[in-house]
Parts: C-alpha cells; sequence; structure tokens
C-alpha cells in the first residue's frame, strides 16, 4: 500500500487499523511511506521491518541508463546521456521515458538538444529542510 502517511487526511483511524491488521495476519504487507518518523506513523513501529531506500549516485543511474541505451541499439552520445541524467534529478523514471521519446522520435541527439529537452521535461522539487540540510552538510 503506497503512501500511507498521507492516509490520515480526513480518516480517522486507519493506520491503527492497518498496524493491527499487519499484527495478526500471517501474509506479508508491503506499506509504503515517505516520511516514517511521523508521529501518526508510531502505530508501525512494533509491527513492521522498516527499510529505507536512498536515492541511486548519478554513477550508478549512469551505469543502468547505459545498459538499457546498449540493449536498445540507441545511439546516444555520453555528453547527453549526461545531460538527461542531470536533468531528470535522480528520478529514473523520468530519465527512462526521456529516452524512450528520444527513440520514438528516432532521431539523432546531440548535447544541446538533450539540454533543452531536459528544460521541457524539468521537474519541479520541493525540498523539506532536512533535505536542505542534508544537501548542504554532503557538500562539503
Amino acid at each position: 500500500m503506497d503512501e500511507v502517511d498521507g492516509m490520515s487526511a480526513g480518516d480517522r483511524g486507519g493506520v491503527g487499523a492497518l498496524a493491527a491488521i499487519a499484527k495478526k495476519t500471517s501474509i506479508p504487507l508491503i506499506f509504503i511511506c515517505n516520511e516514517r518518523r511521523l508521529p501518526k506513523m508510531k502505530p508501525f513501529d512494533f509491527v513492521t521491518a522498516d527499510f529505507q531506500f536512498k536515492r541511486p549516485t548519478t554513477d550508478q543511474i549512469r551505469a543502468r541508463i547505459a545498459t538499457i541505451v546498449y540493449r536498445e541499439n540507441l545511439q546516444l552520445p555520453p555528453e547527453v546521456m549526461q545531460a538527461i541524467i542531470e536533468g531528470g534529478n535522480a528520478d529514473i523514471r523520468q530519465i527512462i521515458n526521456m529516452i524512450s521519446t528520444i527513440m520514438i522520435d528516432d532521431k539523432e541527439m546531440n548535447f544541446s538538444d538533450g539540454k533543452a529537452m531536459t528544460k521541457a521535461w524539468e521537474k519541479h522539487v520541493i525540498l523539506k529542510p532536512w533535505d536542505i540540510v542534508g544537501k548542504i552538510m554532503r557538500s562539503q
């Protein structure tokens, strides 16, 4: 179940009911949330296992995209691939969508075309205070 942290918008007791179901069932359940440490997520503390995922690094994304490009027999210069990866903001789904658009158009793409495409597909990300702190601390 995705977005369980957004469940209590007008809902009363939904998180507690899910935690009770998770405690009783022998069927594995997967709950996905963005903000695990919110107080309303407390009922899940002792009935679920917590697995955290991090965004892949640029090198990991580049390796995966290079594999996809190779398997699809697409000619994509490395600088264009880098521009698309940077413009995709580490969102692999968006990067793959951009590459599939290139494949559908079936045209050669140069660096300026890649930059223009990433500008057109640009996603505006709203950072939370802790995200900003993490970015500042990692840059040093």
